[in-house]
């Protein structure tokens, strides 16, 4: 037996790397507990920056230790001459380049360089950009080595159209390189502008702060599609190419307007209640808003508040402003509102133009727009010219006929869905709905997704369809009587604008929760039989002043925890037949105390 080697078992190998591993950890959490002591008695000084750097050597994702690095290298370095500094910022970088060698995507070596690059009397961001070369070589979609080379070209001044042209390189190399795309999308209006003065390097990069800002010159856009068209025939099923086609069909953010105006009271809200509908979330400027009784110059008083479905932090698209009344000054019969410029913005800081109505009492100041005008005012983003669209649609069309059936037509088919949106999602309403049923057959694992996207069609159907049933014309905004009944809807979508609806069927559909229904002030009946509701939260239908009938029969209310957001509304009818929690031991003790407008 002698002379030979001896090979190991699986077993005695994984012995040995447990062992290993246990030193390893015992080190580590000596050190650690070390520099922690250190840290407490001396703080951070050489000895303990020492020790720190022994400890990110090997483990380069400890995030407490660069900050306390950077502590430590604050006090070291802040009496250090430049000449001095400018070495010490070197090494750093040179030790930076060791621990990207154990992890090129830790969070904490890449902010620990740039912080290294703000301390240096004279930063070499040349070197850098080489250094970005060196490590998008290792791996082209290193998200941290991209978003730190936006850093250093933007500190570096190089220029956008060498960006421009590097993004492509790597685009050439692996069209899947979501980040080179995605790279390109930002220098898109910064080397081909509309504007000959919007595209100067000096700007942000992300061009993002204004709408000009991102105005791309003609011809860029078709050019830009012939490019990401060869990525769809090379992988058809690669989604990096098919969302920089989505973002070139939607890159500009449309500006915010206001769509109606109106004034009102119910029983429960005798004060006049004035209601901005906007086309996106926007939040406000209150000091911008001016409204006088009609045919007078005098102020009124108006307390606003947003009508949240999400938090109170957030963007609204509907605002109520609550006019203050008093004994020489009673409830008017018509008020006028004046918006001044910049009274609304939405999150990214596009704001509204100046604008007026005047609406009476009960009655809503509609602006005279198109359902066409409405469409696109509803868009969050400026969508081309429909010459393009249907040039993309007919080359979407001509890919599907290269593809074999299956899962990988999916991206083409989701192209097509939103190109027929930007043209008319009423006109093309039937083709919507038989593209997503195909994609539901071809890719299940996302079934719940496409059935969204179902929903939201259906919304836009009944929003921006022309004519009612009866085919008379419909007014611009729902009022009144509105049915989404059996229509496989899994999602409430768009109802800041159905907020003079006095009556919702929502029954015979896929609903499971209830949200966003803050926005229907004028509801009085709700009706959702014959779901699959889980409950009634929290404050889901709170903040309804008028809403008098709720009906949720045949849904699955399993307990009377589901119906706690039931628990102190005025209603005057409720009906919950054929719920499971309706047979329930504690279901008639909760009905008798909380629910007395029960009905069978």
């Amino acid at each position: 037996m002698h002379g030979r080697v001896k090979i190991r078992t699986t077993a005695e190998q994984d012995e040995l790397k447990r062992k290993e591993r246990q030193k390893k950890v015992a080190k580590y959490l000596f050190a650690r507990h070390a520099i922690i002591e250190k840290r407490k008695s001396t703080g951070i000084d050489a000895e303990a920056l020492q020790m720190i750097t022994a400890v990110l050597t090997t483990i380069p994702d400890f995030g407490t230790l660069w900050n306390w690095r950077r502590e430590g290298f604050t006090n070291v370095w802040k009496d250090m001459p430049s000449d001095e500094l400018q070495q010490k910022c070197h090494a750093e970088l040179l030790f930076l380049n060791q621990c990207l060698q154990h992890n090129p995507k830790s969070y904490g070596v890449w902010h620990q360089r740039r912080w290294v690059m703000g301390m240096a009397p004279s930063p070499p961001w040349e070197e850098e950009l080489d250094n970005c070369n060196k490590f998008l070589k290792l791996d082209e979609r290193n998200f941290h080595c991209w978003d730190y080379r936006r850093f250093v070209v933007r500190h570096s001044h190089t220029a956008s159209a060498e960006e421009f042209e590097f993004s492509m390189g790597k685009i050439s190399e692996n069209f899947s390189n979501y980040s080179a795309w995605h790279y390109r999308s930002t220098l898109l209006a910064k080397v081909r502008p509309a504007d000959a003065h919007a595209g100067s390097d000096d700007e942000d990069m992300m061009g993002m702060r204004s709408l000009d800002r991102r105005a791309v010159a003609a011809g860029a856009i078709d050019e830009e599609l012939d490019t990401v068209a060869s990525a769809f025939y090379i992988d058809p099923c690669d989604q990096s190419a098919w969302f920089y086609h989505r973002w070139l069909l939607g890159r500009e953010e449309t500006q915010p307007t206001v769509c109606c105006a109106h004034v009102g009271n119910t029983d429960r809200m005798p004060t006049p209640r004035i209601m901005l509908v906007f086309s996106h979330a926007v939040f406000v400027d209150t000091s911008k808003i001016h409204v006088t009784i009609h045919g007078e110059d005098s102020p009124v008083g108006v307390a606003w508040t947003a009508i949240h479905a999400e938090t109170p932090q957030a963007p609204s698209v509907t605002w109520q402003g609550l006019v203050e009344t008093t004994e020489t000054q009673p409830a008017a019969e018509a008020y006028t509102i004046h918006l001044a410029t910049g009274a609304a913005c939405n999150a990214n800081g596009i704001a509204t133009c100046a604008t007026q109505a005047t609406s009476t009492a009960n009655a809503t100041a509609q602006y005279n727009v198109s359902k066409a005008e409405l469409r696109s005012r509803l868009s969050r983003y400026q969508l081309p010219s429909p010459a393009l669209l249907q040039g993309q649609l007919s080359a979407c069309r001509e890919l599907l006929e290269e593809l074999e059936e299956g899962y990988e037509r999916k991206w083409a088919l989701l192209a097509i869905i939103y190109i027929l949106q930007g043209l008319n999602p009423v006109a093309h309403h039937s083709d919507i709905i038989a593209t997503l049923h195909t994609l539901k057959a071809i890719d299940p694992q996302r079934k719940g997704y496409y059935a969204d996207i179902m929903s939201r069609a259906e919304w836009e159907s009944m929003l921006f369809g022309d004519a009612g049933n009866d085919g008379e014309a419909k007014p611009l905004l729902p009022i009144g009587h509105v049915n989404m009944a059996s229509k496989s809807l899994t999602s409430l979508h768009h109802l800041a604008h159905f907020f003079m609806v006095e009556t919702l069927n929502l029954s015979d559909n896929h609903i499971v929760r209830l949200s966003k229904l803050q926005c229907l002030q004028t509801l009085r009946k709700l009706v959702l039989d014959d779901n699959a509701i889980l409950g009634v939260y929290d404050t889901e239908l709170s903040g309804l002043p008028g809403l008098r009938d709720v009906s949720l029969r045949n849904n699955d209310i399993k307990s009377c925890r589901g119906l706690q957001g039931l628990k102190g509304l005025p209603l005057e009818a409720l009906c919950l037949t054929g719920n499971p929690v309706c047979k329930s031991a504690e279901f008639p003790e909760f009905a008798t105390e909380f629910l007395p407008y029960l009905v069978e």
